[in-house]
């Protein structure tokens, strides 16, 4: 930091200017000191009261969650026998038929998937349409006029980010100021069936400004991946059940179908299995994601809902989509987006098993509808 040069004032009309300094006594200076101790201690009563108002909403909500026996509560998460993962490099191989997701689903205003099933079409909303109800308005209505009969809103988004208005006191803020209630009402007052979309464990949030439920490493603090972001963990009971909470409010809201995106792992290194523990790395960690959607799926479910898990055809024809485990799931639907690439239905339906799927696509809906046909797939996509 450069210093400030002091410029000696200039003499007009001979006179001198003087700046005025007041005599300061000894009894002056001690009453001086005891206000500055008295507002001092008055500004740190004000930040632990702050603090006090701001966590302690948090922590009763967790306490209740733990301790209130009529509440939904998740079975605790424990691991089968495994098989070991060999690191090589820094980069991950897997011992077992499981592997990890590299690749997360993303919605956009232009691009993203709608979905089709045999009770409706539907199209995406794009986000700046969540802003007002007048944007939302203007958007149902074009859906409609497609001839669309449901809408899929992203409420929870890559990142954590909660676009709609919530009284969960682990939810960070959020511009969004519309309560899901009146996002599904827009929709059905349009004659569209309201349909959530949710991005789970991807949360760089400040969940509780503590960021809960989150990777730590050994000294507390929290993992962040290579772009810098904070990821939920599948094993944590707070995570976990803030995700189920989440997605049972959106229900009881309106929502009927919820599409669950991102129950996946982060990419680990080698560095992050020796810090944040060697079964991380184990081909049976999918039971932790088994574990998250089950929990999920039953407070959708209690709610009157029906859950559907998103994963990419890509992911899991090539078994990166580590969730899908059909035996073990309670969730019997499942959102496959495709893109151009050339998957079979036979792929599709050896990894489901008996899921009901949905199918995805990115695109306009002439190449939709050319895609589906070609490849023989029995519910087709209307893309927007």
């Amino acid at each position: 930091m450069s210093k400030i040069k002091y410029k000696k004032p200039r003499h007009r009309g001979g006179r001198k200017r003087y700046k005025l300094k007041r005599r300061v006594t000894k009894g002056s200076e001690k009453a001086g000191n005891i206000i500055k101790g008295v507002l001092t201690a008055l500004a740190l009563i004000a930040l632990v009261f702050l603090g006090y108002s701001i966590c302690a909403p948090i922590k009763k909500y967790i306490a209740e969650r733990r301790n209130d026996p009529s509440a939904e509560q998740t079975t605790e998460w424990t691991p089968a026998p495994s098989e070991t993962r060999i690191i090589e490099d820094g980069t991950e191989t897997a011992a077992s038929s499981a592997e990890i997701s590299e690749t997360a689903v993303s919605v956009t205003a232009n691009t993203a998937p709608a979905v089709y099933a045999p009770e409706f079409t539907a199209y995406a909303v794009s986000d700046n349409a969540l802003m007002s109800m007048e944007l939302l308005g203007e958007e149902l209505d074009r859906i409609k006029a497609d001839g669309g009969d449901a809408a899929v809103l992203t409420l929870k988004a890559k990142g954590g980010e909660l676009r709609f208005r919530t009284e969960n006191p682990l939810a960070a803020e959020s511009p969004y100021g519309i309560t899901a209630a009146e996002l599904a009402k827009a929709a059905k007052d349009r004659g569209l069936e309201p349909i959530a979309r949710l991005c789970m464990l991807t949360d760089d949030t400040d969940i509780g400004s503590e960021h809960i439920g989150a990777f730590r490493h050994a000294d507390g603090s929290v993992w962040r991946d290579a772009d810098g972001s904070a990821w939920l963990s599948p094993y944590d009971d707070d995570a976990v059940g803030y995700l189920s909470d989440i997605a049972g409010e959106i229900t009881a809201a309106g929502f009927t179908y919820v599409i669950c995106a991102d129950i996946r792992f982060p990419q680990f290194t080698a560095e992050d299995f020796a810090e944040l523990g060697e079964s991380l790395g184990f081909g049976d960690r999918y039971t932790a994601l088994v574990h998250t959607a089950n929990a999920v799926c039953e407070r959708i479910e209690s709610a009157g809902g029906t859950m559907m898990i998103e994963v990419s055809a890509d992911d899991l024809v090539s078994r990166k989509a580590e969730v899908i485990h059909p035996d073990e799931l309670k969730c019997k639907s499942a959102v496959i987006v495709y893109d151009d690439s050339d998957i079979s239905q036979e792929d599709i339906t050896s990894r489901t098993g008996d899921m009901t799927l949905y199918g995805a696509f990115s695109g306009d809906k002439e190449s939709a509808e050319n895609f589906f046909a070609e490849n023989g797939t029995e519910r087709r996509i209307i893309c927007r």
